[in-house]
C-alpha cells in the first residue's frame, strides 16, 4: 500500500465505517427501545380498556358474560392470552367459590352459576411479576420471545363493596394480558434494514465526496509536484509549478520553483565555467567511463561529446599509454582505494585522426551522493 491515495482512502473508509457502526448501533438501540415502549404503552391502554369492559359486566352481575367475553378476547388478533387471576393465582370465573361468598355476604342466594373448567390446566405460579402486580404495580414481562405479558392489578371500587364487602383487600386480583410482538419485530427489522441501508448510502456518498475533495485539493497537486520533481531530477530546469493557492501545497510549489531557479543559476554558472575554461575537462565514473566533457575536450581530441560519453576514457589515450591507464584503474578497483591523491602526470593523448600528442593530466575526486566521480583536467603540452 505505497500509494498515498490508497492510504487516504483506507483511512477515510475506516473512519466512516467506524462512525457508521457507532451511530448505527446507537440509533438502532434507540429505535428498538422506542418501538418497545410504544408497544408497552399500547398494551397498557388495551388492558385498561379491557379491564373497564370487564368491570362493567361484573357490576351488572354478568359473571357468565364476563367469562364469555374473556373467551372471545383470546381470539382477537394480536391477543395471545388473557386471564383474570385471583390473589392466590387461580383463574377467576371458573368455580363457584366467589358466588357462594357473595351470597353469604348478601344473606340470600342472589347469584348462581355452574362451575366450568379453567382455560389453563395450571394456575399462575406466584412469579415475581405476579407478586409485584398484587402490590399495586403494573408490571411488564418482555423477556419472552415474540410476546409481551402485562400484569395489571384490579383495584377494588366502591361499587364492588355492595357485593364484595366481605373482602377488605384494596386489590381484587390481577389482569394478565399477553399480546404478540411479532408485528413489532417485523417493523423493527424493516426499519433496521432501512436505517442501515440509508446510513450505508450516506457514508458512501460522504466518502466519495471526501475522496473527490482530497483528490482535487491534495492528491492532484501532490502528483503534479511529484512529476515536476521527477523531471527536475532528470535535469529539466524549465519545469515550474502553478502557485495559485494559499496553503501548504502552494508553499511547497513555491519552494520547488525557487529551487529550480537556483539550480538553473548554479548549473548555468558551472556550464559557463566548463565551456570557457582553456583546459579540457573530462568527468568519468569509477569504472573509467566518460560521463561529461567540455568544449575544450571536444576541440582537443576531435570528438563530439556524444561520441565520447558512455565510452572508456582509454579512447583518448595513445596505444603506448593505455596499459598504464588500465593498470591504475585495475589497481583502484582491486585494492578499493579510499581516496585519490590529487597530482599531475604526463602521458600521451590520441586525436580522433590517430595523431598522438603529449598531455598532462590532473585528477581529483568527488562524490555525488554515494557515487564516486573523477574530474580529469587535461592540458596539451605540444607547444611546451
Amino acid at each position: 500500500m505505497k500509494s498515498l491515495g490508497t492510504r487516504i482512502a483506507v483511512v477515510i473508509s475506516s473512519i466512516l465505517v467506524g462512525l457508521l457502526l457507532v451511530v448505527g448501533f446507537s440509533v438502532d438501540h434507540q429505535l428498538t427501545h422506542s418501538i418497545k415502549n410504544e408497544d408497552i404503552a399500547q398494551t397498557k391502554t388495551h388492558a385498561r380498556t379491557m379491564l373497564a369492559s370487564l368491570q362493567t359486566l361484573m357490576l351488572n352481575g354478568q359473571g357468565m358474560l364476563a367469562r364469555e367475553w374473556l373467551e372471545r378476547m383470546r381470539g382477537e388478533p394480536g391477543v395471545v392470552d388473557i386471564e383474570v387471576l385471583r390473589s392466590d393465582g387461580r383463574e377467576a370465573f371458573t368455580d363457584t367459590a366467589t358466588i357462594e361468598a357473595v351470597n353469604r355476604f348478601l344473606q340470600q342466594p342472589r347469584f348462581s352459576r355452574q362451575p366450568v373448567a379453567p382455560s389453563h390446566k395450571t394456575h399462575e405460579q406466584r412469579s415475581i411479576h405476579f407478586e409485584e402486580a398484587l402490590a399495586g404495580d403494573v408490571v411488564v414481562d418482555d423477556l419472552q420471545p415474540e410476546q409481551l405479558v402485562l400484569y395489571m392489578p384490579i383495584k377494588a371500587q366502591l361499587e364492588c363493596l355492595a357485593c364484595h364487602g366481605y373482602d377488605e383487600s384494596q386489590l381484587r386480583g390481577v389482569l394478565k394480558l399477553a399480546v404478540s410482538t411479532g408485528g413489532a419485530s417485523e417493523r423493527i427489522q424493516t426499519m433496521r434494514l432501512n436505517l442501515w441501508g440509508m446510513s450505508s448510502l450516506v457514508v458512501l456518498i460522504l466518502g466519495l465526496a471526501l475522496w473527490l475533495a482530497l483528490r482535487q485539493s491534495v492528491l492532484r497537486p501532490v502528483g503534479l509536484l511529484r512529476d515536476a520533481m521527477w523531471q527536475a531530477g532528470k535535469g529539466d530546469r524549465g519545469v515550474k509549478l502553478m502557485v495559485d493557492r494559499q496553503d501548504e501545497i502552494a508553499e511547497l510549489s513555491a519552494v520547488f520553483n525557487r529551487m529550480q531557479q537556483k539550480l538553473h543559476v548554479i548549473e548555468t554558472r558551472a556550464g559557463a565555467v566548463m565551456d570557457n575554461v582553456v583546459e579540457a575537462i573530462v568527468i568519468i565514473d569509477d569504472h573509467g567511463l566518460i560521463e561529461q566533457v567540455n568544449p575544450a575536450a571536444e576541440k582537443m581530441f576531435g570528438y563530439q561529446a556524444s561520441n565520447m560519453t558512455g565510452r572508456s576514457v582509454a579512447m583518448l589515450m595513445s596505444d603506448s599509454f593505455r596499459p598504464e591507464h588500465d593498470r591504475v584503474i585495475e589497481q583502484y578497483l582491486t585494492e578499493e582505494t579510499s581516496g585519490v591523491e590529487k597530482r599531475s602526470r604526463e602521458g600521451e593523448g590520441e586525436h580522433q585522426d590517430g595523431s598522438v600528442f603529449p598531455i598532462e593530466i590532473t585528477i581529483s575526486e568527488m562524490f555525488v551522493e554515494d557515487e564516486r566521480r573523477f574530474i580529469c583536467i587535461v592540458r596539451d603540452l605540444t607547444e611546451r
